[in-house]
């Protein structure tokens, strides 16, 4: 905000008086005395009414007529009378000739004026009388500019009837505070045009009968001025002290220091202090300073010196320390002004207590091996159970598994995410869902398939941390000498807490049901106790006998069970679905917290039709309600039926097949929907089909749709329609989860069906599309006629999506088999982790991340540049490949060790952020990880975008762009054999961030993602779009695009690709963005979408959001004069700070220009650290005393960054001579690119003598 001259104009003779003169002032106890008045009486009573006087009565001041009105006194009794308590001698001054009808308006009545010196809260009242004639409204009008300018005050007087006195009209002006304290105020009375106007710009008339007329007359007596001393406005210093209730050992945390002004002058040259606890229970680390205060220290005393507050606003000062002792720690007080230099209205609220902060030790995380198993019936075999046994929570991104190859980076299991103390995960070699199922596991368990680091009978179990660092080990063998330990096939193993660590398996023991690892059987008879260490899970099993449930039409019925787990704090109510096919009895269950352990079985019988099916299958599905969170909504595995038919054909069965004419957006097998999707294929299209009968007309034929669950769809929202051969299904989901939907058609005697494994997700926001059969989506390119390519980066195909509609691509193209890729795992090549793309004509070039694993191994195959072509657009887009180029990685490690970019060698660590070891996503942007790739302005270069490392190596602030200047020619060959030759790096400032995505228009126009060089989450690692014109030489600039609602409907989603620019791009350009939705769970089944088994289920989001309006940088500046008394021939300090406060780097240097003045002349030291006691950074500017005659001209050498702060000093000598008085220097900061140019400019004032 605008500054103002900071210190006070006058000084009090004494604090107390202050304080009692702003006690009154701010408690509205102000009492009034009359500055003037006029009661128009004879100085000397004479008896008649008809002479008087214009010189007040009380006070000084002056009257007259304006704007042509004559005057002459009258009776002050007549009409009922004034309030001038006068009698026989009270006169009135009339005035008369008043403007024409209709014009002049507020240009006539009665001017007077006073001083207000040493007054303030003014208020004006006065007596008037209007003739029948006289025009009805009078407006009081003040000029605080010797009558330069009038302006209306907000009351008028309104005369409703004529010869009529209207008494003691008051106008309260206290609000208008340009009337306080002046050498003269002048006043007018003038008469104002009808409000509301009888008629446009017309007079009305006081009687309401009567005409207006220029000789009516008005009446004027007691026009008095009233006013309360005035009391010069003075600042009022406050301190409150806060600091954590709690603190951990040897973990840092801050004293904050709120210092207020709600007084209403500004202040400046404030102090503050600090007394920090005894040396022997913290350390002092840093303070963080604002508003202009400086920190230093001295002892135990933290002092903030030369702070400036605006009157009521307010700063917060903190104080940074680390606790070295456990217990209470209680700090001193804290101080604001302590030697009351600040001449303020309250002295006695400028301390604050002390405060103590309790510290413990802090939690500490660990992960230990608890359960596993090597091998196992069915799909719950062999797993991994790890348990966080430590009291704080362990972040897994970045963690591995192996086994007796001891290979940090194997099979990653960061995928877990974040394992709070006392929960347990499972490491799985089936399919998430799978293992699941088999062990009857609730969501909540966090499991993750797909292991290819197979255990054997006799092997080794092996976690590494991000850094693959080994945290815990297990060797076991029953069949290896020297090694022991259970052989847990179909039986897992365990071990009791205090055995956990040692590596000691010959402590393990098999698991047996119902032991103390509350132990249970799983679908397929294993034992074990999976996702819950020495604690029973809440879970609800369900057991078939045999295995299998088996009835007929007719026939034999059979029996499953059901129990709890765990004990409920409520009722558990199951309910059983079970379709058309089947019955059940009984069709709820409710499991108390008293019978929770207490099996129930559920008998299962076929519903005999007459329709011939032969051996069918229907499915029971189950539902729990319960006022436990624990329990209500829990996943309970389904059961499925086998139905023996007891009908005879007659005559053949119909068929039902998928017909051709199926949108190529679904397939029918398996279908996934979005709640409110408003193109969810499966709701809008629907799938066709094709049904015949041999020996039945198909008119005949009865076809019927029925669903599973309910929940998800329900029987009324599946839509068949169509008539003869020809019948289409809609589904409109309305749950989350799976359905098994069945479209059976009938000829009365047999009966076929068609069966969709259906699966439903979340709503989203009106313009989401979901992109299915691929959830890892990572970069996508135009195809033109509203179709993209899409690639993923878990394999190496190209899909080619409709950009408007949700569904499966209707294209592919899988470059696996082109791409020389070398790097196996189970037979399958590694994925290249494609990531950025651009479309240079009818050339599209993509680019794998060139990083490690997540876990730092090396992957090879991600050093992959390739291209193809595209010949046609739209739906009928096809690609033929080009080449590829595999040196690229290579070449920018060459380009780096050897100061191929003049900068010095490794300037920005790039071999050391490619080792292995290193995770692409290490802390502190360390790693190795290209996630941009765009052509340059010229057509040709490459701009290879880095999402890590944030350079330079010395200090990672920025986000780094290295030009490849032969980019085109590089994939010539199959790999080329053409090194990259680079340009000069590209360096840039975005808060912090990496490069996620840059894409250019071919008009300089550009678009850059900016996010975390790891995982995403609040700034500063929250994603945020700029624009770039693709000249190296401008900055970026960020826009107000909310990237936001990108992050997934249920989070774990990022922000990947931009499909295109538009050729004219401006803040309202609506951009469409792709993410990469692998590590979501869609169904609430507890899996996220990459490790789903069935591919069509897997999903990709694109949306919108708008480019948004630029935010720039904003500079402001305080100015600060020492001392600011001066005596004779003194030296002077000078210290401009100049702050940038919305957070956002300036693009270029800023300029300061302080006025030159003849009575002192400055100087500038660049080496200086140090001016006035008051710390600057004179390195990072130039200094100009000589090319502007009425300015120093300071300029920054570098930007000024978010929140940051550039203060330059200036010293000098002042040379009053034999004169005294105020010295003004005024200030003004200009540059950087900034948003807001109200509040550079600030003044300081220093008064000098002679002595």
């Amino acid at each position: 905000m605008k500054k103002t001259l900071r210190k006070p104009l006058f000084r009090p003779l004494s604090i107390c008086l202050a304080l009692l003169l702003n006690w009154a002032f701010l408690s509205g106890v102000q009492a009034q005395t009359t500055v003037v008045q006029w009661n128009f009486n004879s100085p000397t009573p004479d008896a008649n009414t008809a002479t008087g006087t214009t010189t007040p009565s009380t006070g000084t001041g002056s009257l007259t007529t304006v704007g042509g009105t004559t005057a002459s006194f009258a009776s002050g009794d007549a009409s009922g009378g004034s309030t001038d308590p006068a009698t026989g001698d009270d006169s009135g001054l009339g005035i008369t000739a008043f403007s024409a009808q209709g014009t002049g308006d507020k240009t006539r009545g009665i001017e007077f004026s006073t001083s207000t010196t040493s007054f303030q809260s003014l208020t004006v009242s006065w007596d008037q009388r209007f003739s029948n004639t006289a025009p009805n409204l009078a407006r009081l009008q003040y000029s605080v500019d010797g009558g330069v300018t009038y302006l209306d005050t907000p009351v008028a007087v309104t005369a409703t009837s004529g010869d009529t006195w209207f008494n003691a009209r008051s106008v309260d002006l206290s609000a208008i505070t340009a009337l306080n304290n002046l050498a003269v105020v002048r006043f007018r009375i003038l008469a104002e045009f009808s409000l509301p106007a009888s008629s446009p710009n017309s007079y009305a008339a006081a009687g309401p009968t009567a005409t207006y007329g220029t000789t009516g007359t008005w009446r004027f007596d007691m026009l008095t001025v009233r006013a309360a001393s005035f009391v010069a406005p003075q600042p009022d210093l406050t301190v409150s002290l806060s600091a954590p209730v709690s603190a951990t050992l040897n973990q840092p945390f801050n004293y904050s220091l709120v210092v207020s002004n709600p007084g209403n002058a500004n202040a400046s040259g404030i102090l503050a202090q600090f007394e920090l606890p005894a040396p022997t229970s913290l350390t002092y680390s840093s303070a963080t300073e604002a508003s202009g205060f400086t920190a230093s220290q001295t002892g135990s005393i933290i002092t903030f010196s030369g702070g400036s507050l605006t009157a009521g606003t307010s700063t917060t000062l903190t104080i940074n320390v680390t606790p070295i002792i456990t217990g209470n720690v209680t700090s001193g007080t804290a101080l604001v002004d302590p030697s009351n230099t600040v001449a303020e209205s309250n002295d006695v609220n400028n301390s604050a207590p002390a405060v103590t902060v309790n510290v413990g030790v802090a939690p500490v995380g660990q992960m230990r091996i608890t359960e596993y198993a090597y091998d196992g019936a069915g799909t719950g075999g062999e797993f991994i159970e790890l348990t966080n046994v430590g009291t704080a929570a362990v972040d897994l991104t970045g963690w591995s598994f192996d086994d007796s190859s001891r290979q940090p980076g194997s099979f990653a299991i960061g995928g877990l995410g974040v394992v709070q103390p006392g929960e347990s995960v499972i490491i799985a070699e089936n399919a998430a869902n799978a293992f699941r199922t088999a062990w009857y596991l609730p969501a909540t368990v966090r499991v993750i398939g797909g292991n290819d680091q197979n255990l054997g009978r006799g092997d080794e179990i092996n976690i590494y941390d991000a850094s693959n660092a080994l945290v815990d080990r297990l060797t076991y063998g029953d069949n290896v000498a020297g090694v022991g330990g259970p052989r847990t096939q179909n039986i897992s193993a365990w071990t009791m807490p205090g055995n956990l660590g040692a590596n000691t398996v010959t402590n393990w023991q098999l698991s047996t049901v119902n032991d103390a690892q509350h132990s249970y059987a799983s679908v397929s008879g294993n034992v074990g106790n999976p996702g819950g260490y020495n604690v029973p899970l809440n879970r609800v099993i369900v057991r078939e006998s045999g295995n299998t449930t088996n009835i007929a039409e007719g026939g034999a019925s059979d029996t499953y069970t059901m129990v709890l787990n765990s004990q409920p704090t409520a009722d558990v109510v199951v309910t059983l679905a079970s379709g058309s096919q089947l019955a059940t009895n009984p069709t709820t269950l409710t499991f108390t917290p008293a019978n929770y352990n207490v099996t129930q079985t559920i008998s299962v019988s076929a519903v005999d039709d007459n329709v011939v099916e032969g051996i069918h299958s229907g499915i029971i599905t189950h539902s729990a309600i319960s006022s436990d969170a624990a329990y209500n909504g829990i996943t309970i595995n389904p059961v499925s039926v086998t139905i023996t038919d007891n009908d005879v054909a007659v005559g053949t069965s119909p068929t039902i097949a998928v017909a051709s004419t199926t949108t190529a957006y679904l397939s029918a097998s398996a279908v996934s929907g979005i709640i409110s999707d408003p193109t969810d294929p499966a709701r809008t299209l629907g799938i066709d089909f094709i049904i015949n009968d041999t020996d039945t007309p198909v008119s005949s034929l009865s076809v019927t749709a029925s669903t599973n669950n309910t929940s998800v769809v329900p029987t009324a929202n599946l839509n068949l329609t169509g008539n003869d051969a020809s019948r289409n299904l809609k589904i409109t989901p309305t749950g989350i989860g799976y359905a098994t939907i069945t479209v059976t058609v009938t000829d009365g005697s047999n009966a076929t069906s068609y069966v969709i494994n259906y699966a439903a997700s979340a709503a989203s926001t009106s313009t989401s599309r979901f992109h299915t059969g691929s959830s890892d989506a990572s970069t996508a390119v135009d195809a033109g006629g509203g179709y993209m390519l899409v690639a993923d980066d878990e394999n190496q195909v190209l899909r080619l999506y409709n950009r408007t509609n949700s569904g499966l691509p209707v294209n592919g193209f899988d470059y696996t088999s082109s791409l020389g890729l070398t790097d196996i795992s189970g037979g399958v090549p590694r994925e290249v982790d494609i990531e950025s793309s651009v479309r240079v004509g009818d050339r599209i070039y993509w680019l794998g991340s060139h990083s490690n694993s997540s876990g730092g191994a090396n992957r090879p195959n991600r050093s992959r540049l390739f291209a193809t072509d595209v010949v046609g657009s739209g739906a009928s887009t096809t690609l033929s490949y080009i080449g590829r180029y595999d040196g690229l990685k290579t070449d920018l490690i060459n380009w780096d060790v050897n100061n191929g970019h003049g900068l010095g060698a490794n300037y920005f660590g790039l071999q050391a952020s490619a080792a292995t070891g290193i995770a692409p996503e290490a802390d502190g942007g360390t790693g190795f990880n290209i996630e941009g790739l765009t052509i340059a302005p010229d057509g040709t270069t490459g701009y290879l975008s880095f999402r890590a490392p944030i350079s330079p190596a010395s200090n990672r602030t920025k986000a780094l762009i290295v030009p490849v200047t032969n980019f085109t020619s590089l994939v010539s060959g199959n790999p080329s054999n053409t090194l990259a030759t680079f340009g000069a790096p590209i360096l840039f400032d975005l808060g912090g961030r990496g490069i996620r995505e840059i894409k250019g228009n071919g008009n300089g126009q550009y678009l850059i993602v900016a996010g975390p060089s790891g995982g995403a989450g609040a700034d500063p690692n929250a994603f945020k779009l700029y624009t770039w014109t693709g000249n190296a030489a401008d900055a970026p600039v960020l826009r107000a695009a909310d990237l936001s609602g990108l992050s997934g409907t249920s989070g774990s989603s990022s922000i990947e690709s931009i499909v295109e620019v538009p050729a004219s791009l401006d803040e309202t350009s609506s951009i469409q963005f792709v993410l990469d939705n692998g590590d979501q769970v869609f169904y609430n089944d507890g899996t996220i979408a990459k490790e789903l088994s069935q591919n069509t289920f897997k999903k990709s989001r694109s949306d919108y959001a708008t480019v948004g309006a630029a935010i720039l940088p904003d500079l402001t500046s305080i100015l600060s004069t020492l001392p600011s008394t001066v005596y004779a021939t003194s030296p002077v300090t000078l210290v401009m700070d100049v702050f940038e406060v919305n957070n956002v780097a300036t693009s270029g240097p800023a300029t300061v220009y302080i006025t030159k003045d003849l009575l002192v002349s400055l100087s500038f030291d660049q080496t200086a650290t140090f001016v006035g006691g008051k710390m600057v950074q004179n390195s990072n500017w130039t200094f100009d005393a000589v090319s502007n005659k009425n300015f120093y001209v300071l300029t920054t050498t570098q930007p000024i960054g978010p929140k940051g702060k550039e203060s330059v000093g200036l010293t000098g000598v002042l040379s009053p001579g034999n004169t005294k008085g105020s010295l003004t220097l005024s200030s003004l900061v200009v540059g950087g690119n900034e948003l807001n140019i109200t509040n550079n400019a600030d003044a300081d004032k220093i008064d000098y003598f002679n002595k």
